[in-house]
């Protein structure tokens, strides 16, 4: 599913409809006013929405994406896309648009799950202490106040 913010909306967007466009399996798509011919030019207003568009790029390229379908009711903030396939490696990247807690539905995954944490302000990873597999977990996000953030699962190889 294209997700086109100029037949949603003409000229919008922000990081936070790209990230939950992702992680509700769809492929965000931005009407870029660069160049100023169709109405005044963007400038960096954009930056934030096209360095989000450039991450989600990033993490797709990171994630067995193609074995991972959206599955909302496994995180508590409502984007998640999980592993969908018993054969393919466990994996499971949940979005949290104001930071803080979020519980996870790790039923059907076993063992122990590597745990990252991404910062789309920053851009940054985090590493996190490993999570048990097979159970419903609550995590914290690391970054202060209500920052958005980003949890990958993924099973140890």
């Amino acid at each position: 599913i294209l997700s086109d913010t100029d037949h949603l909306w003409g000229i919008g967007g922000s990081p936070a409809w790209v990230w939950k466009t992702f992680l509700r399996g769809m492929n965000p798509l931005f009407m870029d006013p660069y160049d100023g011919q169709v109405l005044a030019p963007g400038g960096s207003r954009w930056d934030p929405v096209r360095r989000a568009l450039g991450q989600t790029l990033q993490i797709a390229r990171q994630i067995p994406l193609a074995a991972m379908t959206p599955q909302n009711a496994r995180a508590s903030s409502g984007y998640c896309l999980a592993s969908a396939d018993s054969k393919a490696p466990a994996a499971l990247l949940a979005y949290l648009p104001q930071g803080g807690r979020v519980t996870l539905h790790l039923r059907g995954m076993a063992g122990t799950l590597e745990t990252r944490w991404f910062d789309p302000e920053a851009g940054q990873w985090q590493e996190a202490k490993p999570t048990a597999a097979g159970k419903q977990v609550e995590l914290q996000s690391p970054f202060a106040g209500s920052r958005p953030a980003l949890v990958w699962l993924r099973a140890r190889t």
